[in-house]
């Protein structure tokens, strides 16, 4: 019996190779400039929030005064809250947490390795970390600092920014990129403007309710719901543990009528504020919308589950464009 083989030969030529080899470092240049392009993507998403309102501005004054002028008002509540309440929940942070752990540990009906909980020794452990780390602080208002200039800039130069990038892409398809960014753009400011209008809402009602409830340390833990409160979906429950938690260590009754705060604001958030806020711009499933927050949440932190949202929405109207009847010459 005979059998005959066949060998093929595979010729490779040196322009394959100088392909395979410029990819392999461009993917390693994007993963090595991860933090860079993160920032980027996060100042973009701002200053397309607030450019409808530079917009609007810039036929009565300079675009770059309507720019300043709108970062100026960003930045104002953040320098506020910053001088006045930070300072006072730094203080007031030991307390807190002992009066969360020695609650607590009164609480029969938990597990015994969560009421055996020293959470003021780990927190003195952070603490003592991050006093430590003059570098990560150093980086973390480096990266603040970058993303407000950043932005001013996307705002100042959009026009012209937007013009280079239409330069790449062929005249035929030029109109619909307009249409794509402009589109993508609509989306992630009503993300971010909505999230913003309804983180202070948010803190304003846990203020008021906690006041009335007599629960001790309304100001910081309001704060804390707030800011909790721009991350989806997760955001609700961590604010409001710490409020549960130091209400039970009044009575019972306030602890209930705690989480009765919470539970009505949610859902007045989730079924009044949400809708006519978002004006449903972030069109997304209740799982994508989880599996999203966490693949964000997983690569890039509280950044990246904060972003992780409008750039998910942002994805269907890409392939859309691209799939569609978009995007045809």
């Amino acid at each position: 019996m005979r059998y005959n083989i066949t060998y093929m030969e595979h010729t490779i030529s040196w322009r394959s190779i100088f392909r395979i080899i410029l990819t392999g470092l461009f993917i390693l240049l994007c993963i090595k400039l991860v933090g860079v392009v993160l920032i980027i993507v996060v100042s973009m998403m701002v200053a397309a929030a607030f450019s409808p309102i530079v917009n609007k501005l810039k036929t009565k004054m300079p675009i770059a005064l309507a720019s300043v002028l709108v970062m100026l008002a960003l930045l104002s509540p953040i320098v506020i809250v910053s001088i006045s309440i930070i300072p006072n929940l730094i203080q007031q942070f030991p307390d807190i947490l002992h009066t969360i752990n020695s609650t607590l540990g009164k609480m029969t009906i938990l597990p015994s390795s969560i009421r055996e909980l020293d959470l003021t020794q780990y927190t003195s452990n952070i603490a003592s970390y991050i006093l430590q780390s003059t570098s990560k602080i150093t980086s973390f208002i480096t990266t603040f600092i970058t993303v407000v200039f950043l932005t001013l800039y996307f705002l100042i130069d959009s026009e012209k920014l937007l013009s280079l990038i239409y330069s790449f892409v062929p005249e035929n398809y030029n109109e619909k990129a307009k249409q794509l960014v402009a589109e993508v753009s609509r989306v992630n400011g009503q993300y971010i403007r909505g999230n913003l209008l309804i983180s202070v809402i948010c803190g304003i009602v846990i203020f008021i309710g906690l006041s009335i409830l007599k629960v001790p340390y309304a100001g910081s833990l309001a704060l804390f719901a707030a800011i909790v409160d721009l991350l989806p979906l997760v955001g609700a429950f961590l604010g409001a543990v710490p409020a549960v938690i130091l209400a039970f260590s009044i009575s019972p009754l306030i602890g209930i009528l705690t989480i009765a705060l919470f539970l009505i604001y949610q859902q007045v958030e989730n079924n009044l504020l949400a809708p006519n806020i978002y004006t449903r711009a972030l069109d997304l499933s209740p799982a994508l919308s989880f599996i999203s927050v966490i693949i964000g949440a997983s690569l890039f932190g509280m950044f990246g589950a904060f972003i992780a949202l409008p750039v998910a929405a942002s994805l269907p109207t890409i392939i859309n464009f691209i799939k569609g009847n978009h995007f045809k010459a």
